[in-house]
This record gives structure tokens, sequence and C-alpha cells, in this order.
């Protein structure tokens, strides 16, 4: 049903919401820099509720937006195999909750009820707007649309867990990346440079980048696919199971075996990547390098490939136009040594906590910014 929904054409009735609220953390960036982090967050979630619920939202202290991200924060570390013995050891699952050293299992009752306050809350503001015939455009709407009769208890919770994991699985991802990306270019400023001359070339500093523009900045491509690359924000991939009884290089692997893929591993082979600690973005100028998998694989793989891989293009290609982003300096102006440190606690892994200096890159690209209003 994702897959569905999701798809490359699919995808592209949503490039404008994607846009607009790209923009809107870019402009938010302009009066409070420090603060990316959480502009980056609402510009992620912002667009995701909206093209999933039809919600809108611009703050990232609104309820419903609060209320799925808290779930989907436990369902990301929920989802981390290696966060809970009692996924090695299944037998665990019958220890009582009130069993001393079970606090594991009282964090899951709390990530259970969050979860379904995330399927259920925003699910039902959108099957009430629709009721009173006032709901926006979204994909729940679509899907409920479908259904000629009352939607039965087995089509609800599809459309349910469907929706909710769309939201889930785009936010944490979408964010994390953004901030490799910010990082990686306070770090390298000549390929930030590099990326400025290329929008330049086509914008003349005269309007913003649009999705329109894609195939004329292959460099600013370039670097999205070596942020998913350099810095991989799903290490350890989501968990499958072998639907059949297979060899592979001298190893059984039995049906039904669970299989947990080494994305990290496959995105460090030098084999592929040569340097692969090195952040060179020019890799993928040649058409025969890969790309990394960061979007898992098969019946599995992440549906929201392609709007993750637009948003990611319009917050580098806005970042690349509008700002200079450079470490931060100490008290005697020397620049304060930067790295990216991730933090491995869920199955989403994002950098740890970072300073750098993000201003507009003259008046000019600070008075076109904010002169931008959503129409």
């Amino acid at each position: 049903m994702t897959h569905e929904l999701l798809h490359k054409r699919a995808s592209e009735d949503l490039w404008p919401t994607i846009v607009k609220h790209s923009r809107l953390a870019l402009q938010q960036m302009l009066d409070n820099p420090e603060n990316f982090e959480n502009h980056l967050r609402r510009m992620a979630g912002s667009f995701i509720i909206k093209s999933v619920y039809g919600y809108e939202t611009t703050e990232s202290n609104d309820v419903l937006f609060e209320t799925v991200c808290d779930a989907v924060d436990g369902l990301s570390r929920a989802l981390m195999t290696s966060n809970f013995y009692v996924n090695i050891l299944p037998w665990m699952q019958y220890i009582p909750a009130w069993f001393p050293g079970a606090q594991w299992k009282r964090q899951a009752l709390i990530w259970r009820s969050q979860r379904d306050q995330m399927l259920n809350v925003p699910y039902d503001w959108t099957r009430g707007k629709m009721n009173s015939g006032t709901a926006p455009p979204s994909m729940l709407r679509q899907l409920l649309a479908r259904c000629k009769n009352e939607p039965s208890d087995e089509e609800k919770d599809a459309m349910r867990w469907a929706t909710g994991t769309l939201f889930a699985a785009g936010t944490d991802t979408t964010v994390a990346s953004s901030l490799i990306l910010i990082a990686a270019m306070a770090m390298h400023p000549e390929v930030q440079s590099k990326a400025q001359k290329e929008v330049d070339g086509i914008l003349q500093g005269n309007r913003f980048p649009d999705m329109d523009d894609r195939k004329s900045l292959p460099y600013t491509q370039a670097i999205v696919k070596e942020v998913l690359r350099w810095r991989s924000v799903a290490p350890i991939g989501v968990a499958h199971a072998s639907t059949e009884e297979n060899i592979y290089e001298g190893y059984r692997i039995p049906k039904g075996a669970t299989i947990i893929p080494n994305q990290w591993a496959m995105s460090n082979d030098e084999n592929v990547y040569p340097n692969p600690e090195r952040f060179e973005p020019d890799r993928f100028l040649d058409s025969s390098t890969p790309e990394a998998p960061a979007f898992g694989f098969g019946r599995r793989s992440c549906p929201g490939i392609h709007v993750a891989q637009a948003s990611l293009f319009m917050i580098a290609s806005g970042l690349a136009a509008f700002f200079d982003i450079r470490p931060k300096y100490d008290s005697e102006g020397r620049p304060i040594p930067l790295t990216v440190e991730m933090k491995h606690n869920s199955i989403v892994s994002r950098p740890l906590p970072f300073e750098v200096d993000i201003k507009p890159r003259s008046e000019k690209h600070e008075r076109l910014l904010r002169e931008w209003i959503d129409i």
C-alpha cells in the first residue's frame, strides 16, 4: 500500500509541498540559525504530515505534530534489534512488566501507547474532516475514498499502519541526513563553494531553486548521494526473513532465518568507494558508481525513497543558494574542530549535537529569502 502511494510518479505530486516547507525552513534559519535542527525537524515532519493526512502545521510545537514525533522516537529505538535482549532471547517476552529488571517491558508499554496515538489521532482527524466535507487532499483521503462502504476493521488497521509508518520512516531519516549535510558543508568549504558556483550558474542569484532544476545541478545531486553514503543514517538495516533456503558463498541460510543487512559496511566498501572515510561527492559524477544502499532492499525497501531524495535535494540546493556554512570560532579566532559522530541507539542514526555558523551569503540573498511568500 505504501509503495502504491509513493511510487516515482505519485511522489512528484508532493513536490510543491516539499518545496514550500524547505523554503520555510530556510527563512527560519535567517532569524534563528543556531536552532537549525528544529527548523529541519519541522520541515520534514510538516510536509509529511501534510501529504499523508492533509494536516497543515508550520510550528514544531503543534500538539498533533508532537504526538506523532514522540511515537516516532520510541518506535525507532524499539526497532533497533541490539537494544533489547528479548530480541535475542525470545522467552523473555513472558516476563511480567512488574518483575525486577523488566524496565524494558515497562518502557515498551509506554511506547505502545504512543504508537497507538500516532496511528489513531491523525487518522481520526482526517476521517472527521472527510465526514464534514472539509478534508484537504491527502494520501489517507485517497485511500478512504476508494472504500465504497464503511471500511472493515482490517482495512482501517491497514490504512492506519500504512499512513503512520510513512511519517515514522520519513521524518527521522530526512532530519538526520540534513544534519549530516550541514556538517559536511562546514567541514569541506571546497565542496560548498563548488555547489554554490553550480547553483549560481542556474539561478543567477535571482530566484529559488526548484525541483525542475534537478537535472541542471548534477554536483548538488552528487552531494546528496555522498551524504547518504558517508554517514549512513541506517547503518544496520531493518531485519528481513528469508522466504526460502539458500546457499550464499558456502553458507546455508535456512528458510525463515532473520537477515540483518550491514548497510554501513556496504557503504564503506573500498572496492566500490575508494577512500570511503573521505567526503567526496565527485565520486558520484561517474555514472558507473552505484548509489549506497541507504533505502534498504527488496519488498521492505523504503517506500519514501523518491520523497526523501527530493527533500534532500531541495535543502541542499537551498543552502547552497542562500547561505555560507562555516565552523564556529573560539575566543582567539581559531576554528573549532568539527567532526560528525553518530548516535546509534535507534534504527535511525543521527549526528551528535554540533555547532556551525550559518549566515546569508549577501544582503541580496537575505532580501530574496525574506521576500518569499507562499501563494
